[in-house]
């Protein structure tokens, strides 16, 4: 009875376990995808085919003893249920061995992958800590360039206050020197106003050269373009040097090669000053013998011309470890040069600048204790054939005669006492024109209401209203002057880069910068004031072929 319990159990469980494999196979493959099913069903199947009988059931037959039908029966049974177990339990094995690999494997990829997580997580936080530096390295940086932008500023606004109030106490002594120079002097008064006078024009040329570094070194110095004639500027520059040349005892010579062009556009001004400094130079340190200056044509093209002049001089020369200080700022060549000719060291740099802005170069040759050859470049453009060679003549408005400048009537606004004396005895005492004097703006308004002027000389910086204001008074049509368009005239103190667009701006129709030299205002006036203009009745025009 045992027996046959212990059968149906067997049968029962095996049947279930094939079932259970069958279904999972055919519906659920994934639950025998790692073979654990497989080795729990064949652990069953050899448990429960009881392998010892089997074993018993081998060891009978391998005896030829003779076994009836159910013995043959129960061995094949057991027979098949060990062969199923055991084939079940090796094709789990089989399956779950490889899985054993495959999950540390899986561990060991999950292990890798957690330490690039971190390792992502640790690279975003430095990021975010760079990215804050440099957020904040960007910041300091725009709070330093603002900061530099302001002490620019400043300093320009410096530099403009200084110069402004510099000029103006240097317009009076210089003006009232000169004037004091035409008055009836000793010869022992004569020396000591023109001392006074020279150290005056010194400490000018010394401003402007400091002005004119300062706008170098902040990039703000403009280049004009204006038609000019290479010889006028040239023989300008042996006006201004000649008297110093001949007071101490030099030959001073010019050449103009021939074939170089000389109807040019560029900016003359600077194309003179470096040509004064370089020739300046040579006279300075030129004892005896000669100052030649030379101008040629070095290269051209249809459009263009590159003019090189040259400066020689039989002076002190030059060493050549020195020559490398030369076009250094503030720089001297040695102590005793210093203390014996004086300068700011500026003069050199500024040429050097200035002919690289015009296109040129500048260069030296020298020999110690034999003298020196100076030279600059300057790139400058032809004027168009027309220019070259007029075909119409031009008509020029007739200059006023010395007989009606007298009948003249100009009206000067300037605030400060000594200038304005000065301009005064300039204006009526040397060149006889009729002036009448106001201290601000709103002066200048109610005199050109109350009367006829002919010219305006316009401070720009005066009380109450300043000369920028008036002058867009008088423009104004709908304002209460007398004449609209009457010549004005900026005499000011301010000097840097846009002060005379700035006055040309708002309506003036020209600009000279104080100190005002008596010949530069005899030429405004001449350029401005015209027989037409002052209110004479038409001459005949010159013609100019």
């Amino acid at each position: 009875m045992g027996d046959i319990i212990l059968e149906s159990v067997r049968a029962t469980i095996l049947l279930f376990l094939l079932v259970y494999l069958i279904r999972a196979g055919m519906k659920r493959r994934e639950l025998c995808r790692n073979g654990w099913e497989f080795i729990i069903a064949g652990f069953a199947l050899l448990l429960f085919a009881n392998v010892l009988d089997i074993t018993d059931n081998f060891e009978s037959l391998n005896r030829f003893v003779v076994i009836g039908d159910t013995a043959v029966q129960a061995f094949l049974e057991k027979m098949i249920g060990f062969l199923c177990g055991f084939l079940l339990l090796t094709i789990g094995l089989v399956r779950w061995i490889p899985t054993l690999t495959g999950v540390e494997r899986i561990k060991s990829l999950n292990g890798e992958l957690n330490n690039e997580i971190k390792n992502r997580k640790k690279m975003e936080q430095r990021l975010r800590d760079t990215n804050s530096v440099l957020e904040k390295q960007t910041e300091f940086a725009n709070s330093m360039a603002e900061q530099a932008e302001l002490a620019n500023r400043a300093k320009s606004e410096f530099l403009a206050n200084m110069s402004h109030e510099i000029r103006t106490p240097m317009n009076g002594i210089i003006g009232m020197t000169s004037l004091l120079q035409d008055t009836d002097l000793s010869d022992e008064q004569r020396d000591y106003t023109g001392i006074v006078h020279t150290c005056g024009e010194q400490l000018l040329k010394l401003i402007n050269d400091i002005l004119d570094f300062s706008k170098i070194e902040a990039e703000e110095l403009d280049i004009e373009v204006i038609d000019f004639d290479l010889r006028v500027a040239v023989e300008e520059t042996l006006d201004v040097l000649s008297y110093q040349a001949r007071e101490k005892g030099l030959k001073f010579s010019c050449v103009i090669d021939p074939g170089t062009p000389l109807l040019l556009q560029g900016d003359p001004g600077r194309f003179r000053q470096v040509l004064v400094n370089l020739t300046n130079n040579a006279i300075k340190f030129t004892e005896t013998g000669e100052v030649a200056i030379s101008v040629s044509l070095d290269s051209e093209t249809d459009s263009r011309a590159t003019i090189r002049c040259s400066v020689s001089d039989t002076g002190i020369g030059i060493a050549d470890d020195r020559m490398g200080k030369l076009f250094q700022s503030f720089s001297q060549l040695d102590a005793s040069t210093t203390r014996k000719y004086g300068g700011s060291g500026l003069g050199l740099a500024i040429s050097k600048r200035l002919s690289e802005l015009m296109g040129g170069q500048v260069g030296v040759k020298s020999e110690y204790g034999v003298g020196s050859t100076f030279w600059f470049t300057v790139v400058l453009d032809k004027q168009s054939g027309d220019a070259q060679e007029p075909s119409e003549p031009i008509v020029t408005g007739q200059p006023l005669s010395e007989e009606r400048k007298g009948s003249v009537r100009i009206l000067l606004a300037e605030d400060s006492p000594t200038n304005q004396n000065a301009a005064l005895h300039i204006l009526q005492a040397k060149l006889g024109y009729k002036t009448d004097a106001v201290v601000n703006g709103l002066e200048v308004i109610e005199s050109l209401t109350a009367q006829d002027y002919d010219l305006v000389l316009m401070d720009c910086q005066m009380p109450e209203m300043d000369g920028y204001e008036a002058t867009r008074v008088i423009r104004d049509p709908n304002s209460g002057v007398r004449n609209h368009n009457i010549p004005i005239i900026a005499i000011t103190a301010n000097a840097m880069k846009g002060d005379r667009e700035k006055c040309l701006a708002a309506g003036m129709d020209d600009y000279i910068a104080k100190p005002v030299d008596p010949q530069d205002l005899t030429d405004l006036n001449e350029r401005n004031l015209t027989e037409e203009l002052a209110g004479f009745a038409p001459s005949p025009s010159t013609s100019i072929s």
